[in-house]
């Protein structure tokens, strides 16, 4: 993801059976998610894409041809594909041709269904495109010089993430919109490595064909095309796994190869044993581009692209540095589960998938040369950068969800990352550990090859609680979902006001800070309240014991009464993601 260096530093080939997917109207109207991104439900709904490319380096450009096997819905006279900056040549249904026109100004490829033939009755349909695009500096087809001495020294690769595939191929460009990628390229390039997301299935001189990919959505789409050499390439004999990973012979020399080779199988048997599912793929190519501001990691499906200074690290490297590559690392490998397989139904929840991957980074404890007490490390660094930064800048302290702007450089900010681990991180202290890790285990399972919504989630932890048998002093007010939906649309975070009365009783209320001016402004959370005190002093509980309502202009008795000589804390051990002013 584009913001994962700053979130640290701050802190086959044959055609297979009608899939059974998951219905797409049976999600919650995706025309809450307003803006650029979301344009409804498509009537037709890929199943297989059958992808060629034509690569020319010389020209920075491509021809392609792509064949969408998919079910047509409902009686429509027309469907529309995403396409941006292609030019498209032609366009074939079922083999006949199809009257079409491309929109330029909105990136929309509008096809015409010919009356009495298909009625879209989930009819199966072939829409076969051919097209031409350019490279691109920073998303799309992306090639890139990186040696300025040798114009020779170039490497071609892709970013699609969040809509960037339309700038390769003619597609449904939404990620609940999964379908299986059969990806060919020609072989323009002797000499040179070409990678995709899965192993090569043929190669002769004319093109190189890769596996079938899992189900998977349009952004995670891959390629490269290289001459770099495998720093190192072993086999996870015990689950039949090629790692690889791909740096040029430059950057070996310059940065060495110090735990590249291990670190990623530790990472992935740890993360396995949390989720109780094993990484399921063939085979991982770590590749390293040498120069994509911005991006940590990109964790396209089998080919997981990472800034240089993310993957490798030499002789001279520092705790801080490995540090970042291994939260880099674990956080894109994590991916693997919750975003490639359980993906998001809209990029306005994006939020919680790049928040259980940071989640699970600083949950799991890893244990390497240096010893690093990552465990507690990601979640004070999580809570302190930002309730930092949600209180000195305004721009940073936008809600998790934004319905009314999801612009691309609203949606990959620390604020995703870190604040959405930190209310991970609460949850998870409400419900105990094992409880959430239960949840997030079932979550999987469930939405496993489809998509999700925080509400499902939601409710994949309430249901947990109910066979756990979580016993609490004081049980929670509304369902997780209801007291969970203050805390991703509101703006900032609270602060948890204490009064204390002369004779010793104490209340509370909430407000919230967004400038270090003191702008106080009414807040409206759920909040979980745990406390100590000095008669009864429990610094291992963080079950709450009382909730703050959202209702700021109150303040609420919580029916404590302390003697003058008695001290309290609120929040133990930070678990709740609010501040205490006393």
């Amino acid at each position: 993801m584009r913001w994962l260096t700053h979130v640290f530093l701050s802190l086959a080939l044959v055609k297979g059976p009608s899939l059974a997917l998951r219905p797409i109207d049976d999600h919650t109207d995706s025309g809450k998610c307003v803006g650029e991104f979301i344009e409804g439900n498509s009537p037709f709904v890929p199943e297989r894409y059958f992808l060629f490319l034509d690569l020319d380096p010389g020209r920075k450009n491509f021809q392609g041809h792509v064949t969408i096997e998919g079910a047509l819905r409902g009686d429509v006279d027309w469907f529309a594909l995403h396409s941006v900056n292609l030019e498209v040549n032609n366009v074939k249904l079922n083999g006949s041709a199809a009257v079409w026109s491309l929109d330029h100004d909105i990136g929309i490829l509008n096809i015409s269904v010919p009356q009495g033939g298909i009625r879209g009755n989930n009819d199966f349909l072939a829409v076969e495109v051919s097209f031409g695009g350019v490279f691109d500096q920073d998303k799309g087809v992306i090639m890139q010089q990186y040696d300025e001495s040798d114009e020779n020294r170039w490497v071609i690769f892709t970013h699609l993430e969040p809509i960037s595939a339309r700038r390769v191929f003619p597609c449904v460009d939404l990620p609940k919109y999964k379908a299986r990628f059969d990806i060919t390229v020609k072989n323009n390039f002797p000499g040179r490595t070409v990678l995709s997301n899965m192993p090569i299935y043929s190669s002769d001189e004319y093109a190189i064909r890769f596996e079938t990919t899992p189900l998977m959505s349009t952004y995670l789409v891959s390629f490269v095309v290289c001459d770099y050499a495998p720093v190192r390439t072993g086999i996870d004999k015990d689950r039949g796994r090629r790692i690889t990973s791909w740096v040029p012979e430059e950057m070996k020399r310059k940065w060495g190869t110090r735990y590249i080779g291990s670190l990623a199988p530790q990472l992935l048997h740890v993360l396995e044993s949390y989720i109780g599912h094993k990484y399921n793929l063939p085979k991982l190519d770590m590749f390293s581009v040498a120069n994509k501001p911005g991006i940590g990691g990109m964790e396209n499906w089998g080919l997981i692209m990472y800034q240089k200074d993310s993957l490798m690290q030499g002789k001279r490297s520092t705790v801080k540095d490995m540090e970042r590559v291994i939260f880099t690392i674990s956080h894109e490998l994590a991916h693997h589960w919750f975003g490639n397989s359980v993906t998001v139904a809209d990029w306005c929840g994006m939020w919680f998938q790049e928040a259980i991957p940071t989640f699970l980074h600083g949950h799991i404890p890893f244990k390497h040369s240096y010893d690093l007490d990552m465990v507690n490390k990601i979640k004070w660094l999580a809570r302190k950068e930002v309730m930092r930064d949600e209180c000195l800048i305004f721009d940073y302290s936008g809600p998790l969800r934004n319905l009314d702007d999801p612009k691309a450089d609203k949606l990959f900010t620390p604020l995703h990352y870190l604040k959405g681990a930190s209310l991970l991180y609460m949850i998870e202290s409400l419900v105990t550990p094992n409880v959430f890790q239960r949840a997030l285990q079932s979550f999987y399972v469930k939405y496993n090859d489809s998509y999700a919504t925080e509400e499902e989630l939601w409710e994949e932890v309430e249901t947990a609680v109910g066979e756990g048998g979580v016993k609490g002093k004081r049980k929670a007010p509304k369902t997780l979902s209801e007291i969970m939906e203050g805390w991703v649309t509101s703006v900032g975070h609270p602060i948890v006001v204490v009064n204390r009365k002369e004779n010793g009783q104490l209340s509370l209320a909430q407000r919230v800070c967004l400038d270090t001016s003191a702008l106080i402004v009414d807040g409206d959370w759920w909040i979980p309240i745990s406390y100590t005190t000095s008669s009864d002093p429990n610094f291992v509980s963080t079950e709450p014991q009382r909730w703050v309502e959202p209702e700021p202009q109150d303040f609420q008795n919580i029916n404590v009464t302390l003697e003058d000589d008695e001290w309290i804390i609120f929040n133990v051990l930070g678990s709740g993601f609010y501040r205490v002013q006393y």
